[in-house]
């Protein structure tokens, strides 16, 4: 299923079809999250009706449906390959997370980038998390609230991430751009993260 959405020019007529594209877009993406069985979690975080405290404190309604995709026309959509890549959630509408239809894990992408088949790497559940838990952790969110989001989100993972920026870092955070990349692609084979 993909979702195409047209946008128009801005008038009072069109915001009114603008909130009715985001009811549509919201109808449409808790039908496919349940069709398709992702995890439930995401109803609560493309409705905006998040039952974490914790969650809602720390992000407010940062992560929500992915509008800034699903609100372009059929071809403005094709650079995002939304056939395959079915665009499920965003961080800020800017970082995109998507479902891929045909291997069944999960991408994510910035909404500036053209998607390149030679550099995505599709992750597992936990895995499209890991650099979010590095992120979060670096906005020094408190490791019991991290924990607690890691299990509102159902990631089996989240303690053992944290424990691994500690280990490698001493709780001082990575140096570079480059451990910390190097940091991440070593935890995701230790926990399966990546399906291709």
């Amino acid at each position: 299923m993909n979702f195409f959405w047209k946008k128009g020019t801005k008038n009072k007529s069109d915001e009114i079809n603008d909130e009715l594209s985001s009811d549509n877009i919201k109808q449409g993406l808790s039908s496919y999250i349940v069709d398709n069985g992702l995890p439930n979690v995401l109803l609560e975080i493309i409705k905006e009706e998040v039952s974490s405290s914790e969650f809602s404190r720390a992000f407010g309604t940062d992560y929500n449906a992915p509008y800034s995709i699903l609100q372009l026309t059929e071809k403005e959509q094709q650079i995002y390959q939304t056939n395959r890549y079915q665009p499920i959630f965003s961080y800020s509408h800017s970082t995109i997370f998507a479902f891929d239809t045909e291997l069944g894990g999960f991408i994510r992408y910035d909404v500036e980038d053209e998607l390149d088949e030679k550099d995505i790497i599709v992750y597992s559940w936990d895995g499209l998390f890991v650099n979010q838990i590095l992120f979060w952790w670096e906005c020094e969110i408190p490791d019991e609230e991290i924990i607690s989001i890691g299990d509102y989100l159902g990631l089996n993972h989240t303690r053992e991430i944290l424990r691994s920026i500690y280990d490698k870092t001493n709780g001082n955070g990575f140096k570079t751009v480059d451990s910390a990349s190097q940091w991440e692609l070593e935890i995701l084979k230790r926990i399966d993260g990546v399906i291709q």
